[in-house]
């Protein structure tokens, strides 16, 4: 289980669907525009880099560098342990599926 508080607050992001919970196939990166970062809710201004990720049909989610790798991190955690009931897995025909 995570113990950091960014990562806390992604899985629980993810577990209710305001975060993906697959890797974005497509993401764009370039200086912030004081969009609100996706994963810790503060502003992502100039000079931070703004990552956003898309995820067709389903959004796209703007977030800071370093919160971008700590999703990255859980995703990928989430991905490979069978310990994580209910985050989906990395399904790679593109389409989620629901672990079971």
């Amino acid at each position: 289980m995570a113990t950091d508080p960014l990562e806390q607050e992604i899985r629980s992001k993810i577990e209710s669907d305001r975060l993906p919970s697959t890797v974005a196939r497509r993401f764009f990166a370039g200086l912030g525009t004081g969009r609100q970062c996706a994963c810790c809710d503060q502003s992502i201004s100039e000079p931070d880099i703004e990552y956003e990720l898309e995820i067709p049909e389903q959004g796209s989610w703007p977030m800071h560098i370093h919160c971008y790798k700590a999703w990255l991190l859980v995703v990928m955690a989430a991905a490979q342990s069978p310990q994580i009931p209910p985050l989906l897995r990395f399904d790679t025909s593109g389409h989620d599926q629901a672990s079971k």
